[in-house]
């Protein structure tokens, strides 16, 4: 796992096409994250490849104990070998190093596999927003206490 930089840019909106079939971020948005303060974009390559395998963002605001997990995505190609497990663990540390206490996220009401990998990680049900993607689709919130 690393950072992202500039360099990644390409790569990262090729990845988000591939992962995702709506609600992307666009290429302008991912430049505004990476160079943003309170943006965390977290990259996964696998080993001796230029093509990006996954990416994480967290979004941190300024005296806020609440980090948000905008994004996990993982490409089709290195689905099913652990790497969101890896993505996710990555996250909840870098949430931890920033010193907040939660972490929160939204997932889609029909993504069950995000769903099983959050629970499994002790993260929570907080509730539901309905109509949240642009296809009209509910999301699923939910949290994770990060105090010991």
């Amino acid at each position: 796992m690393a950072r992202a930089t500039r360099a990644d840019l390409a790569a990262l909106w090729e990845l988000e096409q591939s992962a995702f079939l709506g609600d992307r971020i666009s290429p302008q948005s991912w430049s505004r994250l990476i160079a943003s303060r309170s943006a965390h974009v977290t990259v996964a390559r696998g080993s001796g490849e230029e093509r990006l395998l996954g990416a994480t963002v967290l979004l941190q605001r300024a005296r806020s104990s609440v980090t948000r997990l905008y994004s996990l995505a993982v490409a089709p190609s290195a689905r099913g070998r652990g790497l969101a497990i890896r993505l996710l663990a990555s996250a909840i540390q870098q949430t931890r190093g920033i010193g907040a206490a939660v972490l929160r996220l939204e997932t889609r009401v029909d993504n069950h596999a995000a769903q099983r990998l959050f629970v499994r990680h002790g993260f929570t049900p907080l509730g539901r927003r309905p109509a949240y993607y642009e296809d009209g689709a509910d999301a699923l919130l939910y949290e994770k206490s990060l105090e010991f």
